[in-house]
């Protein structure tokens, strides 16, 4: 089910129009967020990391099944079909054109679909669909922020609510994501704006891709009180307000999996930056010759 979702601002403030995972990048690494979105740059021959490709593989087919809204549990054999088809793409720039990464992850794909929590499956959910909030902080900052959570539920319940979940895949205990990933909190405070008279609860859910017998950490339900929405509100803003500093880098081992990692490393061992760039890179938008 995809429906857009927009509240109308009400702020004389200059406007900034961005979203969770901008706001996040910028907080991480200022130079990392000026190349990503003011520079636009982009990787020329971009293989898939094989933990990113499973991750993106297992959401896109969950993100398919709970999209149709067929409301029973998909059979293995439909997991496995459309693993296999949302991991090929993932792989096509390989020189094999994915066959060989496909068959030697699909197996942990499907492992990590089949622990999806049936209630998952049953339930309706709006998937992949645009919110916006509107914060402001005393008219010196306003922002608009628009993003898509992975999938949220409306629940009629006795306290109706909506519920936010995000899937990672991992058999990391849930509640590091929702101490140390704001993400799904910005989600959550979006959707306060938009569904004002419901309770707005939030949760991860992960589900491994490693074998064994090992369940799948159970997932606390997080509710967003009016204090948790006053903290989420402020580092909104406060991330918001780094948007206008400089580009700074934060050199950490977060460089390790950045994208950008090459011309760091050009910068700091005195290499040819500007060569490796050229190189590497294109502007989002440009096809490589």
């Amino acid at each position: 089910m995809r429906r857009r979702i927009i509240l109308a601002a009400s702020s004389a403030a200059a406007m900034i129009v961005t979203s969770p995972s901008e706001l996040t990048l910028r907080d991480d690494c200022g130079l990392a967020h000026d190349f990503k979105y003011r520079r636009r740059l982009r990787l020329i021959d971009e293989k898939r990391s094989p933990t990113l490709a499973s991750g993106t593989a297992v959401h896109r087919v969950v993100e398919t099944i709970c999209g149709i809204g067929a409301g029973e549990a998909p059979t293995t054999q439909l997991l496995t079909a459309l693993a296999e088809e949302y991991l090929g793409k993932e792989f096509t720039q390989d020189d094999d054109g994915g066959g060989q990464n496909v068959k030697k992850f699909l197996p942990g794909v499907v492992r990590a679909l089949t622990r999806v929590p049936e209630w998952i499956w049953l339930a309706e959910w709006y998937v992949e669909t645009e919110i916006v909030g509107h914060f402001t902080l005393e008219s010196s900052v306003s922002v608009q922020l628009r993003g898509r959570p992975d999938m949220f539920r409306l629940v009629n319940d006795e306290a109706p609510s909506v519920e936010v979940v995000d899937i990672k895949t991992t058999d990391a205990d849930p509640l590091e994501f929702v101490l140390w990933t704001p993400q799904i909190r910005m989600y959550a405070a979006c959707l306060q704006q938009a569904f004002p008279d419901r309770l707005i609860t939030y949760r991860y859910v992960c589900v491994p891709t490693a074998a064994g017998n090992k369940a799948a950490p159970a997932s606390a339900l997080f509710v967003l009180t009016r204090k948790a929405y006053d903290n989420t509100v402020a580092e909104i803003l406060a991330y918001a307000e780094k948007l206008k500093g400089p580009a700074m880098p934060r050199y950490a081992r977060r460089c390790q999996w950045c994208d950008y990692a090459p011309i760091c490393t050009a910068v700091i061992t005195g290499a040819d930056a500007a060569g490796i760039t050229a190189e590497l890179y294109a502007v989002k938008g440009w096809k490589a010759e």
